[in-house]
């Protein structure tokens, strides 16, 4: 059975697969989003022995589903059609469920190394707390994927998230203009997503992109936090592994209509 997030169940929401990629997301929105229901909502998954098979997250139009094998798919499938959502991001367990209709679909990537030394950082990388400046690199790049993000929505929601430390910007700078960023999209206590990893088409292949992803894994191994990057299909695989990185999973992004 499928059950709306209350504090009776929130510690079993809480306590599922800590080391899930999926679970960081969720939980993260959690901690950002909780008591805003207005375009957000959590749900639990038990089976017939009252144990958690599944969490979800709803945040806006999107599903985020974190679950087991044990999960009742068919119920969940059933759930997301009436929900309100129009698409959802899952892991390869669950999207195995589904037909293969999927919108899109890359790899997960876990952080594999124990440590990197602040000495091999060849650029001074900056934290940023602006939002304005970020937008207008992101969306300045057409590879950014941000050509069809509107400006409040992103100012909204990233301020949001860092000032409830959600996620964290940093950037480089050469002669005062920004021409690198990365950002923690998701954080939750043992965990963190980097996303948004952007640099000026005219700078790539010089460093800096790794530069700015290692100085966030030298601070995220201090908080004790395990590290993904979700990357698209057959993009920037290479660059990742120099940096530590090693497929760990995939993620499917379906329309819910088309399931």
């Amino acid at each position: 059975m499928i059950y709306y997030l209350s504090k009776d169940n929130v510690c079993d929401f809480l306590s599922f697969k800590k080391e899930c990629p999926f679970r960081c997301k969720i939980v993260s929105l959690f901690n950002l989003y909780f008591n805003i229901e207005m375009f957000s909502g959590f749900w639990i998954q038990y089976d017939e022995n009252n144990r958690v098979t599944s969490i979800i997250s709803k945040f806006y139009v999107t599903l985020i589903i974190c679950a087991d094998n044990n999960a009742d798919f068919e119920e969940l499938k059933i759930f997301m059609k009436y929900i309100g959502a129009e698409q959802i991001l899952c892991g390869k367990n669950v999207a195995s469920y589904f037909n293969n209709k999927f919108k899109s679909h890359g790899y997960i990537m876990k952080y594999n190394n124990s440590i990197i030394e602040s000495s091999r950082l060849e650029f001074e990388v900056k934290s940023i707390t602006e939002i304005k400046p970020i937008y207008d690199f992101l969306s300045s790049e057409q590879d950014s994927g941000f050509s069809n993000v509107d400006f409040e929505s992103f100012y909204v929601d990233m301020s949001h998230r860092i000032r409830h430390n959600g996620s964290r910007i940093k950037g480089i700078y050469v002669s005062g203009k920004l021409i690198a960023c990365a950002c923690t999209m998701y954080e939750t206590s043992n965990c963190a997503i980097i996303g948004a990893v952007l640099v000026k088409s005219e700078y790539r292949n010089m460093g800096y992109g790794s530069n700015i992803i290692k100085s966030f894994i030298e601070i995220l191994l201090r908080e004790n936090k395990k590290i993904y990057i979700f990357r698209e299909e057959n993009k920037n695989e290479e660059f990742y592994n120099k940096i530590g990185f090693k497929n760990y999973d995939k993620w499917f992004e379906f329309n819910i209509g088309d399931l």
